[in-house]
């Protein structure tokens, strides 16, 4: 098993502030509210054929909250994953699994709701695809299934790679407020 190891209950990873775009967990907990980081918080999948033609199991859990004011906001949640040269990420695909959650959540601002995503993925080095064998997301007790491939993924996924590809979890708000804020508290790889 692969895992964020810095990432816990007692020392989350961070993201949250104002915008509407997407946010990538950080890999270092801490003050990381309302940026960007440049190095996310990526897990990568263990290289050298560990992983050609096995099924595996992503998964993280966490929680949210909304800023106060936001007028029936929508919560989103998704696994992402990144290619690489050599050992440097280069580009970003996905979700493989995600889900919103509609719900208002209006003058609730400091009350926390929890979000969970699994993903059963499989590939191999001969097809250079990676597969989405089921998924789900649950968001404050409202589960989204799915599965099959996104569009627009890469076709040449090399397993035999030091890092053939890394998964990392996104989150966004529909509506921009400083005090959003999201917290991870486990991401790992089975």
């Amino acid at each position: 098993m692969s895992t964020i190891s810095q990432v816990s209950w007692a020392s989350p990873s961070v993201v949250g502030g104002v915008g509407t775009g997407l946010k990538i967990f950080p890999a270092t907990p801490g003050a990381s509210i309302g940026a960007q980081s440049a190095n996310p918080g990526l897990l990568p999948l263990a290289g050298n054929n560990a992983y050609n033609g096995k099924q595996f199991t992503v998964k993280a859990t966490g929680n949210f909250q909304l800023g106060p004011g936001g007028a029936c906001p929508q919560f989103s949640v998704g696994l992402y994953y990144y290619t690489f040269t050599g050992t440097v990420p280069s580009n970003a695909f996905g979700p493989f699994v995600s889900a919103s959650a509609t719900t208002s959540f209006q003058g609730n601002d400091g009350v926390a709701y929890p979000w969970a995503l699994r993903a059963v993925l499989a590939g191999d080095s001969a097809s250079g695809l990676i597969q989405l064998l089921f998924g789900s997301v649950a968001i404050d007790d409202t589960i989204t299934t799915s599965s099959g491939l996104p569009n627009g993924l890469p076709s040449n996924i090399n397993f035999a790679a030091a890092i053939p590809v890394a998964f990392g979890i996104g989150v966004s708000w529909s509506v921009s407020e400083p005090g959003n804020i999201a917290s991870m508290y486990e991401l790992a790889i089975d």
